[in-house]
């Protein structure tokens, strides 16, 4: 098997693997919304949970270009995340969804150097606009923890 063509083979892979994550998180966001507290925080987790079901689409797509599926892959760190959840303060659900994002950012940057590399420049792009979201909802994540405490130095450990 050629070199490019096993990087091409574990890309897709990471790709699948994004994509159950995806699709995980969206699953669980909206039982985490219902216990939370505030109305902002529910509002802001329903509001992901639009975005991870726009990227698994996105991530649907960049595999059907490549004739693939997303398969049975299932992305073993946000099952632990999601199976490790237990209804607590919204300070807590926050720390916990803020988890998921910062895996959600790390398996993006991964994706884009495996499409660059590869010369997939139009997934690249994709990916891009992905992650600059994600990165936006990192930091609505940390502002909305740090206005409903008052203070950084809790959440800030997430």
């Amino acid at each position: 098997m050629a070199m490019t063509e096993r990087l091409t083979d574990l890309w897709i892979e990471q790709l699948k693997n994004l994509h159950s994550l995806e699709v995980q998180l969206a699953k669980a966001l909206p039982a985490m919304a219902r216990t939370a507290e505030r109305e902002e925080v529910r509002n802001f987790l329903l509001h992901h949970r639009v975005r991870a079901k726009a990227h698994a689409t996105m991530l649907e797509t960049i595999l059907g270009e490549l004739d693939e599926t997303p398969g049975n892959v299932t992305c073993a760190a946000m099952g632990r995340l999601v199976a490790e959840w237990k209804p607590s303060d919204d300070i807590e659900l926050l720390r916990t969804v803020r988890r998921g994002v910062h895996q959600e950012i790390e398996r993006l940057a991964k994706a884009i150097n495996g499409a660059r590399v590869l010369g997939y420049d139009d997934a690249a792009e994709l990916l891009c606009a992905a992650m600059e979201e994600e990165q936006y909802e990192d930091a609505s994540l940390a502002k909305l923890g740090r206005r409903i405490h008052g203070h950084a130095s809790r959440y800030a450990a997430a």
